[in-house]
């Protein structure tokens, strides 16, 4: 284990089982390149540790504390796996095509922290796994297909989107922040989504709105619902607003096991393509003076 630097000079040979070496200083480390590769890599504390080249992980990265682990454009490659706690975080830069990312290929085990992958030529497909947040800070497309669940958050952000996912719950938090279009291959289930701007393409699919952050949509945010069904489920209150005045759905179904779907923020019209289905719960118009419905039936 070391605060500081680990051989400056010489050279570092600790692929053999069962070493394992921590950088545990505070601030700034730089991660050195072995000789071959690491058996276990470990960052913890806190401060941010940037890699001195590329390298191979056999068996096992685990960052903890605060750590930031800043691969830039480097890579830690390998058939180690990823292990994350606390708020701790994996920064990944990617020019070009990354094919799948990251790189490592074993276990992972994202108990909490987050991936953050800024992919800025060609796209970037997702390592399968479970991560707890995922945040996308780039200018291309990701492609999440191999995802079924993402504990906590994902976050769409800079000109990025996703460009294909398959059936997937998110925990926490979808915020699409980015000015990038999105265009949903396969049904979501989410605690929360939040449109705050580009455009979100439900693409005739799916959105269950399982907890309380409900759905909010700002007006620079663009929702185009096709044929698709968003629906409000669960045992939370939830609201359906944002600073967007006029929202626009096909269909909308509030199915809940207890407590109310409530219109809210600065929405006053709701415009809906589709049916209104009242299948079990609330439905609290709030704030919403105007519902025009242009086709469909209204169901209780």
């Amino acid at each position: 284990s070391s605060t500081g630097s680990i051989m400056s000079t010489g050279v570092l040979d600790v692929s053999t089982s069962p070493n394992t070496v921590e950088y545990s200083g505070s601030g700034s480390q730089t991660i050195t390149v072995p000789l071959a590769s690491y058996n276990i890599l470990k960052a913890a504390n806190s401060g941010t540790k940037t890699l001195a080249g590329d390298m191979v992980v056999d068996s096992v990265v685990i960052i903890g504390g605060s750590v930031i682990i800043d691969e830039s454009t480097n890579v830690i490659s390998g058939n180690g796996g990823l292990n994350m706690t606390g708020t701790s975080e994996l920064k990944i830069s990617r020019p070009t095509d990354a094919f799948v990312c990251p790189e490592l290929t074993g276990a992972y085990q994202c108990s909490s922290g987050t991936v953050t992958i800024n992919q800025t030529g060609d796209s970037c497909i997702l390592q399968p796994a479970v991560y707890y947040n995922l945040k996308f800070t780039g200018t291309q497309g990701y492609d999440i297909s191999a995802l079924s669940n993402i504990t906590n958050n994902l976050d769409v952000q800079n000109t990025s989107w996703i460009n294909d996912n398959s059936v997937i719950t998110i925990g926490g938090m979808l915020t699409h922040s980015t000015t990038g279009t999105t265009v949903m291959q396969d049904s979501i289930a989410v605690y929360g989504i939040s449109l705050t701007g580009g455009t979100f393409n439900s693409n005739g699919e799916s959105i269950n709105v399982t907890g309380a952050g409900g759905w909010s949509k700002a007006t620079a945010a663009t929702f185009t619902p096709s044929t698709g069904t968003v629906y409000f489920t669960g045992t939370s209150n939830q609201t359906l607003g944002g600073t967007a005045a006029s929202q626009t759905f096909n269909t909308l179904c509030v199915n809940k096991n207890s407590n109310t779907v409530t219109v809210g923020g600065s929405t006053t019209t709701l415009n809906l393509n589709g049916d209104m289905i009242l299948s079990a719960s609330t439905f609290d118009a709030g704030t919403a003076t105007n519902i025009y419905m242009t086709a469909g039936n209204w169901n209780n």
